[in-house]
């Protein structure tokens, strides 16, 4: 089979499950924003940066570390390893849950809002459950078995979008801050039911064997301590630009205004742009057991031309249409709301590329067992964008936050990619410029038709189109395997 028709092919079905998931979770922020006003959405985004912190530090790194740890070793050893992971994780997940919800008031007022500490309380339950699925996962990514990740991810998403959306409902009626409660409420009722799955589906696979030791833990703690650092620099991030976005704003504009514009950029706006995220990730998490198992051939190369033409095409939809995708997605906003959604959305375009080619050299380099690597990248990425936004924000306001952030990925890819590139990774120079004329097809195409059709209607014929055409760009320089795909799927059917 073509290297790159095995990239697709082996990756294809978690990449369709996770998209799929996706749209749950878009089915689920758009009527949930709604309901809520961006007020209550400035609250409920509130308690998701420390989440995202905390998620990392119990157990962000156990599904790369793990799915690692079992594709390059025996499977007994492997079990061992996973069934150690979920013990002693869960362990370290359940002091950190209590942390939070025992200290929630302290955290709220340090974020510049006290009125989210019972957010802090509801959520923190999900720190255990989130451990209890990461391991699960890193094991079946590890054997290369990526359906049973694909279907917790949708667990996860049809039960936040029934009961978050039932728990805003019931609570937006007595008021906002127990609407933003009752949503929060269906996000931890999710990780449990999809922890509960991934449970069951790792014990019948291991025929209920169950192996715990303290050493085998132990000797993963130092790959799971720079892999965390990694993934715990944009939470992290993320968190000190939540509080400095709403303090330094609250002093020109009053703290609900400034709630009001944080919810507008983290969660209107970054949903969006996250949106594509979901597919990276996927072939992030197809890539790392592939790169550790010596397997990867020309998949590397296949997931980076993927990267681009996915994330270019994807920036592009958004930097010439953010007004249209805004209204169509929530019609609620008022025009001022409107308008401001589709200046940052235009201005953080560009992190949809940055940002799947981050994530796709983080990969390969997590798979060389270069978990350092890419942390210090980030930490110093970081540092840029705390820097950045400590100048910007007093000046040019909430658009300085997203500012800061394309700041950070622009400091964070070179970085990646030069230390990739030394770590074995073949990056040829006319195959890329190849793949970057797939941006100049979609980005003419969708730029002329919109501009001829100023309409929603004229947004979808222009993606379309534009698709369409760099599709077939795409497969007139084999660039992507289009028609080999087709075939190979055929025959798995």
């Amino acid at each position: 089979m073509n290297k790159n028709t095995r990239f697709f092919t082996g990756v294809g079905a978690f990449v369709l499950l996770s998209v799929a998931a996706k749209a749950l979770g878009l089915f689920y922020r758009v009527p949930l924003f709604n309901i809520l006003s961006p007020s209550g959405v400035g609250l409920y985004q509130l308690a998701f940066p420390l989440y995202a912190v905390l998620l990392t530090l119990s157990s962000s790194a156990l599904p790369v570390v793990l799915s690692r740890k079992v594709a390059s070793g025996e499977d007994e050893e492997g079990e061992k390893y996973v069934s150690s992971a979920l013990v002693f994780g869960t362990i370290f997940a359940v002091v950190m849950a209590a942390l939070t919800a025992g200290f929630s008031p302290f955290i709220a007022r340090f974020l510049g809002n006290g009125n989210a500490a019972e957010l802090f309380a509801v959520i923190s339950p999900a720190i255990v459950f989130v451990a209890v699925l990461s391991a699960g996962r890193g094991y079946f990514q590890g054997k290369r078995n990526f359906l049973p990740s694909g279907i917790s991810l949708i667990i996860e998403q049809s039960v936040k979008l029934v009961l978050g959306i039932a728990g805003a409902l019931i609570g937006v009626k007595i008021s906002v801050k127990a609407g933003a409660i009752g949503a929060v409420a269906g996000v931890t009722a999710s990780e449990l039911v999809a922890a509960i799955y991934i449970t069951i589906r790792y014990f019948k696979s291991i025929r209920f064997k169950f192996s715990v030791s303290i050493k085998a833990f132990f000797s993963l703690v130092p790959s799971l301590f720079t892999a965390s650092l990694g993934s715990l620099v944009l939470p992290l991030t993320m968190l000190v630009d939540s509080a400095m976005a709403i303090n330094i704003l609250s002093k020109f504009e009053g703290v609900e205004a400034a709630t009001r514009e944080y919810g507008i950029l983290s969660g209107q706006v970054a949903s969006i742009i996250n949106m594509p995220s979901v597919v990276i990730a996927a072939v992030g998490a197809y890539l790392v057991p592939t790169v550790a198992a010596r397997r990867n051939g020309g998949e590397t190369a296949a997931a980076l031309k993927f990267a681009c033409v996915f994330g270019f095409s994807a920036a592009f939809a958004l930097f010439f249409f953010p007004s249209f995708v805004i209204s169509a997605l929530f019609p609620s906003l008022s025009a001022g709301d409107l308008a401001l959604s589709a200046g940052l959305l235009r201005l953080g375009a560009v992190n949809v590329l940055l940002t799947a080619l981050v994530q796709t050299t983080t990969a390969y380099l997590h798979g060389r067992g270069k978990f350092f690597v890419p942390a210090l990248n980030l930490l110093i990425a970081g540092a840029a964008k705390v820097g950045a936004s400590f100048l910007l924000l007093p000046r040019a306001g909430i658009y300085g936050a997203m500012a800061s952030s394309v700041i950070c990925y622009c400091v964070a890819l070179p970085l990646n990619v030069v230390f990739a590139v030394k770590n074995g990774l073949d990056f040829k120079f006319l195959p890329m410029l190849k793949t970057a004329g797939a941006f100049v097809v979609f980005g003419v195409v969708a730029g002329v038709l919109g501009a001829v059709f100023p309409s929603f209607w004229g947004f979808a014929v222009a993606v379309i189109a534009a698709g369409a055409l760099c599709a077939g760009y795409c497969a007139a320089f084999s660039l992507l395997p289009l028609g080999r795909l087709v075939q190979s799927v055929k025959k798995r059917l």
